[in-house]
């Protein structure tokens, strides 16, 4: 049993597999392991045993909300390591208890629960349970005593498991210097938490981007606005992938560089609040005839717009695609505003993520 949770940190079975295992160790239906964080956020809740549809309906009966489940809000208050149980607050299902929660409860018949605050740290507590039916009854103290025995291990898989998560953000910094890409690895606020020897001359320089108390920005305003939103976005997001692209401009807003904005896979951090995020930092390659190819089959663009849009797709802004077409900006700003209509989008950054995701 322990083992399988160390085995689970260390990516040899899954954690639901170790779950499954503790569930019956302790004479219960489901083992859960939640994470919960600041305003109701429940960035991960793993339970054995339950519907995938149960922890989407959990969220929307409030499970995550300390106001609405006394659960969360006692176990939030209690010691690190502290395991509490039936005896220590009201079984769920009482009439006081808010409706959508009861019937939570009720629906997946688990009015019995021990658990424990396991970690708690800034913005996250990583919390332990274990769960029974109506028919498998309350927790008794023999119960109580296996839960004990095996929660401190379980709390030592989980921080191998974060220490590990840690250990890759300097294991990928290294995988991308030997292959000579400028990267910074982030969390969700912009924070790096690695990067390679090929951003230095990017930080250096100081016209495109830099480093504000340890976060990345872009040195145009406006740009880094748009890059801090996508790094939230893919931090914050679904399948792993490419979350958008933003042209990062100097500050005479000429020679843009592309940030291409990727959130690390979730499986490989599955205790962090948000996911990891990579910033790649690169000069536009000549993309622009490819990407004027596919804009016309894929938007039905004239050829006029479908030059404009291989332009934007290498980072040149109206003036500078102006300037290179010899044509006056009002007309760049046109061809634009029909591409943005034909293609669905309101940006430049979502035009050039909507084509890059495809070349």
């Amino acid at each position: 049993m322990i083992d399988r949770f160390q085995a689970a940190a260390l990516g040899d079975v899954s954690w639901l597999d170790a779950l499954d295992g503790f569930a019956r160790a302790t004479g219960s239906r489901s083992g859960q392991i939640i994470g919960l964080g600041a305003a109701a956020a429940v960035p991960f809740n793993w339970m054995t045993e339950m519907p995938p549809e149960s922890v989407t309906d959990f969220l929307d009966a409030g499970g995550g909300d300390p106001r609405v489940n006394r659960r969360v809000a006692l176990g939030g208050a209690a010691a690190e390591g502290r395991i509490l149980t039936d005896g220590d607050f009201p079984a769920y299902g009482r009439p006081d208890d808010p409706l959508e929660l009861r019937g939570w409860v009720e629906r997946y018949d688990v009015p019995h629960i021990c658990l424990s605050p396991l970690i708690k740290g800034e913005g996250l507590l990583v919390g332990l349970a274990a769960m029974r039916t109506h028919r498998q009854g309350h927790f008794e103290a023999e119960d109580r005593k296996v839960f004990a025995r095996l929660a401190p291990h379980i709390r030592s898989a989980v921080r191998t498991q974060m220490l590990l998560a840690d250990q890759g953000s300097a294991v990928l910094s290294g995988a991308l210097a030997a292959l000579q890409i400028a990267a910074f690895i982030c969390d969700g606020r912009g924070a790096v938490l690695g990067r390679t020897p090929l951003t230095e001359p990017l930080l250096e320089a100081g016209v495109h981007v830099r480093l504000r108390g340890g976060r990345l920005s872009a040195c145009n305003e406006a740009d880094g606005r748009l890059l801090s939103a996508e790094i939230v976005m893919a931090s914050r997001g679904g399948p792993g992938g490419l979350a958008g692209s933003v042209v990062l401009r100097d500050v005479a807003g000429l020679e843009p560089l592309l940030a291409d904005v990727v959130a690390l896979p979730r499986e490989r951090h599955p205790f962090a609040l948000e996911r990891p995020v990579l910033v790649l930092v690169r000069r536009p390659r000549d993309r622009g005839p490819d990407a004027a190819r596919l804009a016309v089959a894929m938007y039905d663009l004239t050829r006029s717009e479908s030059l404009v849009a291989g332009d934007l797709v290498e980072g040149l802004s109206p003036q500078m695609i102006a300037d290179r077409r010899g044509t006056a900006v009002t007309t760049v700003r046109t061809h634009v505003r029909r591409i943005f209509e034909k293609a669905g989008v309101t940006s430049q950054i979502e035009l050039v993520a909507a084509l890059n995701r495809r070349l």
